[in-house]
């Protein structure tokens, strides 16, 4: 049988190990590379099943998803069929619109973000403060679910403020214990010894191309993190819930999308929404430029937030 992660590495022999396994999980669901036992069987499919490849590949509505197919799919017909390949021209023709297509989208997503942009500072300023009332009501163990809601929105923005997730913090459990629970396809808050905490997420957007991904709870807010599930643990000892609504279950991804948004919109009047706040921790220039300088510090900030190391480098070139 055909070994596709040998074939990839002799193609692009540079590729980071996060690159890798997004090429290879999108080369996996678009051809059946299971079943070649040469580079002549691949070669042969990829030449009578190109039109049928390039029209799955336009169905997906985002031009960066279409791009990276391409691109994947370009990397093996070039290495197969060569640069002078009719098969190879008519895939980088169709690269190039979706990265002309995701580059006007991405301009229309900065005049967005130019708009409602929150700054570190206004940020910090806001949470502090959020921060003083929550520590009382919770050394006062208030059970109120208005005061339980309150202290919820601050945890959200602490969390949010150093670590770019996705909504994926929603629907999180917590889990106690020295080793990760195996059986589990939950995203979960993993306290494995009172000093070490970790988010653990199995459900999210790019799951097929990076799997489990595990993040340490930033050591900057590490101890809030840790007075806020004690918390909880005191007020709902039976609770395996990180966050929760007024009926006690978890809160959707669009709850707390919409949770934070609204949040911002009634402090600063802006649409600062949480793929925003992505963008803020990736366009930090400080930030960056360290992770710029190092790649692979910027292929673990790329892993922690569930993206591609390149699309983070796309968007920072972009607004510098």
């Amino acid at each position: 049988m055909l070994v596709i992660s040998d074939l990839l590495s002799e193609f692009r022999p540079n590729l980071s190990q996060n690159s890798k396994r997004v090429y290879l999980s999108h080369i996996k669901n678009m051809l059946p590379v299971s079943t070649f036992n040469s580079r002549i069987e691949m070669t042969q499919y990829i030449q009578d099943n190109l039109q049928d490849l390039i029209k799955k590949i336009e169905e997906s509505k985002s031009p960066s998803t279409r791009s990276f197919k391409l691109n994947t799919l370009i990397v093996f017909t070039m290495g197969l069929l060569g640069e002078d390949s009719n098969e190879y021209k008519q895939l980088s023709q169709l690269r190039d619109k979706a990265n002309e297509q995701y580059a006007d989208s991405n301009k229309k997503v900065s005049k967005k973000y130019e708009q409602n942009a929150i700054t570190d500072e206004q940020y910090s300023k806001v949470l502090n403060t959020l921060q003083q009332k929550a520590m009382v009501l919770m050394k006062n163990k208030s059970t109120n679910f208005k005061d339980v809601d309150e202290i919820q929105t601050w945890f959200i923005l602490l969390v949010y403020f150093k670590h770019a997730f996705r909504s994926d913090l929603a629907n999180m459990y917590i889990y106690y214990g020295p080793k990760q629970p195996i059986e589990s396809d939950k995203n979960y808050l993993w306290i494995k010894s009172p000093k070490k905490l970790f988010f653990v997420f199995k459900e999210f957007k790019t799951k097929k191309s990076y799997e489990t991904v595990i993040v340490p709870v930033h050591k900057t807010i590490l101890n809030g993190v840790i007075k806020y599930v004690k918390y909880l643990k005191d007020i709902r000892p039976d609770n395996d819930r990180l966050l929760v609504n007024k009926k006690g279950k978890g809160l959707t991804p669009n709850a707390i999308g919409t949770k934070f948004t609204n949040f911002w919109q009634d402090v600063y009047g802006k649409n600062f929404t949480i793929t925003l706040n992505r963008k803020r921790v990736v366009t930090n220039s400080d930030m960056m430029a360290e992770y710029k300088d190092a790649k692979k510090k910027m292929d673990k900030l790329a892993k922690n937030m569930m993206t591609s190391a390149n699309m983070l480098e796309k968007v920072y070139d972009q607004d510098k």
